[in-house]
């Protein structure tokens, strides 16, 4: 089972509906995509929300273990490089020490993350957050 569903088909048979019949571009999605854009290091919010989130303890372990490297600079895998240093690394990742249902990124809201939310409590229930 499948935190509640019984089968890999029965998330995917809600998540369709949630999709179809919930999502909608909310008031305020221009705020939102200004706090993204003025982050200059940040954690997909689709890694941080299902990837990241559901193994926190894990990824806390090796955030601090990277952020003891000298860094000047992050070469991430969809964004451009970026000169930055393990403070600011640190920084992108302080989701992890917050409340499991705070957003990822600074200046946004949990009503934004509402797709992804109800992803990772279909596919990993309250781990998930």
């Amino acid at each position: 089972a499948m935190y509640g569903h019984k089968s890999p088909s029965a998330v995917s048979k809600d998540l369709g509906e949630y999709l179809q019949n919930g999502f909608v571009w909310s008031d305020g999605w221009q705020e939102t995509f200004s706090a993204v854009s003025r982050q200059k290091v940040l954690v997909s919010p689709l890694v941080s929300e299902l990837v990241f989130k559901p193994q926190r303890e894990k990824v806390k372990k090796w955030v601090a273990e990277v952020a003891k490297w000298p860094m000047k600079r992050i070469v991430g895998a969809h964004f451009s490089i970026v000169q930055a240093n393990s403070k600011e690394f640190l920084q992108a990742f302080s989701f992890l020490d917050s409340p499991g249902d705070q957003p990822s990124i600074p200046g946004t809201k949990r009503a934004d993350f509402e797709v992804l939310s109800f992803i990772s409590k279909a596919a990993f229930g309250d781990k998930g957050q």
